[in-house]
């Protein structure tokens, strides 16, 4: 989780990227935590691409409720 507390908090920067994709790496739910926040902040990340990080059903939760306020990001892919 703390390459993802990096890139979290580099996220509340960004304004230049669209799409996220951290695809095959395990995200732990801490780190999934981290990278929900930031991205309720960051307005620029309109994908996210999760394939095949291990993901909980702590984690799926979490994702739920992130979906449920976010207001920029139009596609998830969690395969």
């Amino acid at each position: 989780h703390q390459g993802v507390a990096f890139l979290s908090k580099c996220l509340l920067h960004n304004r230049t990227l669209h799409s996220l994709n951290l695809s095959y790496n395990n995200l732990t739910n801490e780190g999934l935590f981290l990278l929900r926040d930031a991205l309720l902040t960051n307005r620029m990340i309109h994908e996210l691409i999760l394939r095949s990080c291990r993901l909980t059903d702590q984690a799926a939760i979490a994702l739920a409720e992130f979906i449920a306020e976010s207001t920029t990001i139009q596609y998830l892919d969690l395969r």
